[in-house]
């Protein structure tokens, strides 16, 4: 594909889909996983997989409803396009790209959770030096949780996001 065109979204969720097939054996993602890592948007998946992907032949639904597959149509296809340069193969991709996005204290708490384990809120606050809950709240649910970055297992637990932040299973 010459340089000068971009990818488009079918291809880039094709290409996303080869990726996690070939390199990491992950048959059957979650749409949430191919959008993050194709850099499509979740409100645009369901009529670009409908229209321009399982009409056609190239994907099939997956064993529930949030997962994807391709079809051997579809590897076929994707087996032929290059990778668009902005597209994110690594866990390591995923969290720059996120950096970006934060600052501050939101950023600190991300840099926290980054070890993937569930951390007592009380410890995030007191890592992060953000110790009134009146002040924490607000910047994880404005700059983390309403961006599905962080989660909460248990009422005073919070983590990343597995899906969001470690889509890629390496």
């Amino acid at each position: 594909m010459p340089a000068s065109q971009p990818m488009s979204s079918d291809d880039r969720i094709l290409t996303a889909l080869f990726v996690l097939h070939e390199n990491y054996n992950v048959v059957e993602p979650t749409k949430k996983r191919v959008a993050a890592m194709a850099k499509v948007s979740m409100a645009s998946m369901p009529s670009l997989l409908s229209r321009k992907l399982k009409k056609p032949g190239f994907i099939e639904y997956g064993s529930t409803k949030d997962t994807i597959k391709l079809t051997k149509k579809g590897l076929d296809r994707a087996a032929n396009l290059t990778p668009a340069e902005d597209m994110v193969t690594t866990n390591e991709q995923v969290h720059e790209n996120i950096k970006k996005q934060l600052k501050g204290k939101a950023l600190l708490i991300f840099n926290f959770l980054l070890d993937r384990k569930e951390h007592e809120k009380a410890e995030v606050m007191k890592a992060v030096k953000c110790e009134n809950p009146k002040t924490f709240n607000p910047i994880v649910s404005r700059e983390l949780k309403k961006h599905d970055i962080v989660e909460y297992p248990a009422k005073s637990t919070i983590r990343l996001n597995p899906a969001v932040c470690f889509p890629i299973k390496e």
